[in-house]
């Protein structure tokens, strides 16, 4: 964690805007954020068809927001856009 300057050089030339100043935040402690329900659980989940579940991410924060992202890898290895419902829980 703490204040970083970043250099990006391309053929020997500052890549333009940088250097560029970052502040680098401590990692997020994720052990108590659990994941479950039948999207997640390894049977009956088919290709291009709907299927949910549900991150409890409660030990993180005790309120909703926008804190949790979701990259869901399709067969090829792209991400394929998620549906994210807030419930305001954690």
């Amino acid at each position: 964690p703490g204040a970083y300057t970043l250099t990006i050089r391309y053929g020997g030339q500052d890549v333009p805007n940088f250097p560029s100043r970052l502040n680098v935040e401590p990692a997020v402690e994720t052990t108590g954020v659990k994941v479950f329900g039948p999207g997640v659980e390894g049977k009956g989940v088919f290709r291009e068809a709907t299927t949910d579940f549900t991150v409890d991410a409660r030990a993180l924060t005790k309120t909703g927001g926008n804190h949790i992202k979701t990259c869901i890898n399709n067969p090829s290895g792209n991400c394929t856009e998620a549906l994210i419902r807030d419930l305001g829980d954690g």
